[in-house]
């Protein structure tokens, strides 16, 4: 048995698609569209005491007229006008009585003058005795005369000297005349306080001045023996430098000129008209009207079914009959061909034609009998209907 391959042609579907184009009215929204402008404010505040409807800083501002000192340093220090040093410090305590206590000399004490001085400047005073002094004496010792006077005090004599106001110590200097005999001794003890009490020894000396037929003793207090007092109080000043105290902390003082800016709102500056979009703008999404717009549309693709032709390779079995040869009067060698149906571009050429011949195998010398070679045609005319019938579906195809 052998197989014969047919070339079929069928018809499948295919699916097409149709497109349809269609017109519709729709309504869209149009909106309000605006930019931001800033809006400035009349005039410069300071910085935080701006008015809530501009809350906005800008870089635009200007200095004030006042000169302001801070401890802390400005953000910006390019407003800087001047740096200094402030001292904290502790005044030194004041004096206001100096106290010549206890006078005494072997010889007659004969006080010509005396004299108090704030570093250049002579001061005025008030001076008690606290013995009997000559009727003169309180009057005569701050006379501007320094000699040629009788003022003659008693030993033991105490003077205190009320110099009415406070003062550094270290700027007060006491001068005293005296006009006396060769070789002689004045001895007392010299204080100075800020209460004129004799046990406050706050600057205090004992004296022994050798005196001559005229004697000036100047005492300056910076060069006397003293304690150390300064006031509870701290205060502050420029420098680092301090005479009459002490100082406890020292730092930086910053003046500078305070900034006023321009302060601003953003205001909404509207097109006219309205309109579906514009790049780089905002749109009011409260303002907008609705408008009829037509619009076009691809209708949703149909599928068709289309008949396609598709060829198609049949496998068919084809029987091989052999039967036993029988002599006929002649010896007629029948050979029959494969079929094999091929696709023409005609209907002519569309015909089968056999390809491959079937052969029959015989025996030398013996011939055929007539139901053997009817057997055979009646096989070679089917072969030959079915030729027809692939030609007819050839021709629908064409």
């Amino acid at each position: 048995m052998k197989k014969i391959f047919l070339i079929l042609l069928l018809l499948v579907p295919s699916l097409v698609r149709a497109e349809e184009m269609s017109k519709k009215l729709e309504k869209e929204k149009y909106y309000k569209y605006y930019y931001l402008e800033k809006k400035f404010a009349n005039t410069f505040y300071k910085e935080g005491e701006n008015p809530r409807e501009f809350p906005h800083q800008s870089d635009i501002f200007t200095y004030g007229e006042k000169l302001i000192s801070s401890s802390t340093k400005p953000q910006i220090e390019e407003d800087i006008v001047e740096e200094k040093i402030i001292s904290k410090y502790k005044e030194k305590v004041k004096i206001r009585y100096l106290i010549l206590e206890d006078l005494n000399s072997d010889y007659a004490i004969n006080l010509q003058e005396i004299e108090v001085w704030n570093k250049s400047t002579k001061l005025n005073y008030q001076i008690t005795c606290s013995n009997v002094c000559s009727g003169d004496l309180i009057k005569s010792i701050n006379n501007n005369v320094q000699s040629g006077e009788y003022n003659y005090i008693t030993n033991g004599t105490n003077f205190v000297i009320d110099l009415k106001e406070e003062y550094f110590p270290e700027d007060i200097t006491l001068k005293i005349y005296l006009a006396s005999a060769y070789g002689k001794t004045l001895r007392f003890h010299f204080i100075a306080n800020e209460d004129g009490n004799l046990n406050n020894l706050y600057y205090h000396s004992q004296r022994n001045e050798s005196l001559a037929a005229f004697k000036e003793i100047d005492i300056a207090l910076k060069k006397i023996e003293h304690e150390e007092r300064y006031q509870e109080e701290i205060k502050e000043m420029e420098g680092d430098k301090i005479e009459n105290g002490i100082i406890v902390e020292q730092s930086k003082k910053y003046f500078y000129k305070e900034r006023y800016y321009l302060y601003y709102q953003w205001e909404k500056k509207y097109l006219d008209g309205y309109y579906q979009d514009i790049h780089g703008l905002e749109k009011e999404e409260d303002d907008f009207q609705e408008r009829e717009v037509e619009k076009e549309y691809i209708e949703v693709p149909v599928e068709v079914k289309v008949p396609v032709e598709v060829e198609k390779v049949v496998e068919r079995e084809v029987e091989k009959k052999i039967e036993v040869p029988i002599e006929v009067e002649k010896e007629v060698p029948v050979e029959v061909e494969k079929i094999v149906v091929k696709n023409v571009p005609t209907i002519e050429e569309r015909v089968v034609e056999i390809e491959k011949k079937i052969e029959i195998p015989q025996k030398e010398h013996q011939k055929t009998n007539a139901h053997l070679t009817s057997n055979y045609i009646l096989e070679y005319l089917s072969y030959f209907v079915m030729g027809i019938m692939l030609k007819k579906v050839s021709f629908f195809k064409g």
